[in-house]
């Protein structure tokens, strides 16, 4: 005599669970959602390494500034003096260690005007140029990566509006500057965006 629950045994085993395709097709998704949560953890862990290491860069910018214009300013005489070739390789080394930890400077004449990366605190009327560039660098900015740590403060120098040809002629002032269109990461209390 058979065992009748024998026979019904595979009919039971196909009708109640899953194939091997789709089990299969179940584990390469599973795979492939662990791979992009790994990647999306080891970006986000990226961010806010370079998040900190901004902040511990952000207390040099002032030192970086004073430096820059110190040397700015260094008389003639002074040029070929020992001690200010020993400070001028103690800045280079500064810069060179700083550029290997990822600051990047941002702000250079001449290049294009960007909201983005430079602050305006000045407009040149200049109705014969064809774009709005940067003429002076007031103050530099700094960058970690694709983090923006404190825009270049500049004067731009190009037509009013954008254009050339800008139809407004009255003179630019200070108060005309032109804004960021996003906020810094870490800046100053004056750097939050404002109403109006």
């Amino acid at each position: 005599m058979t065992d009748p629950g024998q026979n019904d045994r595979p009919d039971t085993d196909e009708a109640a669970g899953p194939t091997i395709d789709e089990l299969l097709d179940l584990l390469r998704r599973e795979r492939a959602d662990f791979r992009n949560y790994r990647r999306r953890v080891a970006d986000e862990r990226a961010a806010d390494a370079e998040a900190i290491r901004g902040r511990l860069l952000e207390p040099l910018f002032p030192l970086l500034d004073d430096l820059g214009r110190a040397f700015a300013e260094v008389p003639p005489d002074l040029e070929d003096d020992p001690w200010a070739r020993g400070i001028a390789m103690l800045r280079a080394r500064l810069d060179a260690t700083l550029a290997g930890l990822g600051l990047e400077p941002v702000g250079t004449v001449g290049e294009p005007f960007d909201p983005a990366r430079h602050e305006a605190v000045y407009h040149e009327p200049d109705p014969t140029a064809t774009g709005q560039d940067v003429a002076l660098v007031i103050r530099p900015g700094y960058r970690l990566g694709r983090l923006l740590l404190r825009p270049a403060e500049v004067v731009v120098r190009g037509p009013l509006g954008g254009s050339a040809g800008g139809s407004d002629p009255a003179p630019a002032s200070p108060s005309d500057d032109v804004r960021r269109q996003e906020p810094v990461a870490h800046g100053r209390p004056d750097d939050a965006p404002q109403g109006g």
